[in-house]
Order: structure tokens, then C-alpha cells, then sequence
């Protein structure tokens, strides 16, 4: 069948393949598409997720009918548009990565391109994911910043650390990244007043604006 050849040589193996994707990839009917899309899940050459998710199993692994990584949909659908950033990881769930906090998010929290709602919980395979909409575009070059601006305006919630310890952190994770003082005041004036106060009193205003 055409459509699974295709298939392999664009996504191979445990990758989430969305619906929504191939109705602009291939030039077929839709009805037509899902057609093929069910012969191959009768067939176990394809699996579906959950409505409008599919993956082809990998073959010859240990472990048979291997669920597809909830993660690697997250990531597919929210945080990447091909190789292109178009989302982070926020709140606890990002303090938690950083070691800010020994909190763990019950549901990981998002903030995307995707997203138009200011807050909105998704369910994908009965799990959920938190969604917030971003204050700016989020790009390749400022998402690292956006996350840190993230952290200071909730520091009291997602932070157990001294701001000290906190901003010692950040600096590490912001070793190499930086941006325009025009850009960075551009963004930091989507911020709460809180947050630019944080910035300048803690020193990361240095850090991060250059020229």
C-alpha cells in the first residue's frame, strides 16, 4: 500500500503521525485517507493513539505492543512544528527540571503557539496536559527566556529555593543565550510589573540583555 510506504520513509517507526498533518501531506479525499489509515490498523501495521493519532509499531521489540510515548506526542503537537520551536515546558514542571523544586506537576504545564486560551487543560489518551497561551510569539531565540520570565513571575509558587540559589540556576541554564535590549524590554513589557522589579533587583537584566 502506497500510504504506508509513505508513511515509513517520512515518520518511521513509534512516531506520532497526526491526521490533521496528512490531510495537507497527501492529496487524497479524506474519506479516502481514513479508509487506508483503518485497513492499516486492521492489519497491525498501524496503530492508533487515540482519534487522530496513529504510529507504526516497531518491529522486533522486547516489548510487544509498545504504547506510543506519551511524551513524544506532547512534544510533536505543542512544542515543535518540525524542527521549528513553537512551545516550552512551564511552571513546576520546568522547576522541577531545573532542581528549583522537589514538587512534581500532576499535569504537565505548556505554553504554545497553539494555544489561543489563556489557560485550558487537554486530555490526550486519558492523560492531561496544561495549555496556556504565550505572551509573545515563541521563537528559537527567546523561548529559554520566556521560561525564565515564567519562573520569576510565579518564583513564590514554583521555586523552593532561595532567590539566590535560583538565579544561580537560571544563569547557568541561560550560559550562551542572549538577546537585544530593544527585544528584551519588548517582551519584559508583557510581563507583570513583579517580574521586571525581580529582574532588575536580582541582576538577570544584565545577564540577559546585550548591545
Amino acid at each position: 500500500m502506497k500510504i504506508l510506504k509513505y508513511l515509513i520513509k517520512n515518520y518511521g517507526s513509534d512516531e506520532p503521525i497526526f491526521l490533521d498533518d496528512l490531510r495537507g501531506e497527501m492529496n487524497i479525499k479524506d474519506s479516502t485517507l481514513r479508509q487506508y489509515l483503518k485497513r492499516l490498523v486492521d492489519s497491525g501495521q498501524l496503530k492508533r493513539y487515540e482519534k487522530g493519532i496513529y504510529y507504526i509499531p516497531k518491529t522486533g521489540s522486547i516489548l510487544k505492543n509498545k504504547p506510543l510515548s506519551f511524551n513524544k506526542v506532547v512534544k510533536k503537537k505543542y512544542l515543535y512544528d518540525g524542527n521549528k520551536i513553537i512551545g516550552y515546558q512551564s511552571g513546576i514542571t520546568f522547576a522541577n527540571d531545573l532542581n528549583l523544586t522537589t514538587q512534581t506537576a500532576r499535569v504537565p504545564e505548556l505554553v504554545t503557539n497553539k494555544e489561543t486560551n489563556r489557560k485550558r487543560k487537554v486530555r490526550i489518551n486519558n492523560r492531561y496536559v496544561t495549555l496556556r497561551k504565550p505572551r509573545t510569539n515563541v521563537t528559537e531565540t527567546n523561548d529559554r527566556i520566556l521560561q525564565v520570565l515564567d519562573i520569576m513571575t510565579e518564583y513564590e509558587r514554583v521555586s523552593e529555593k532561595s532567590i539566590k540559589v535560583t538565579m544561580k540556576t537560571i544563569n547557568g541554564y541561560l550560559d550562551n543565550t542572549s538577546i537585544s535590549k530593544e527585544d528584551f524590554n519588548q517582551i519584559l513589557n508583557k510581563y507583570p510589573m513583579k517580574t521586571t522589579v525581580k529582574i532588575y533587583e536580582s541582576g538577570l537584566y544584565d545577564v540577559i540583555a546585550q548591545n
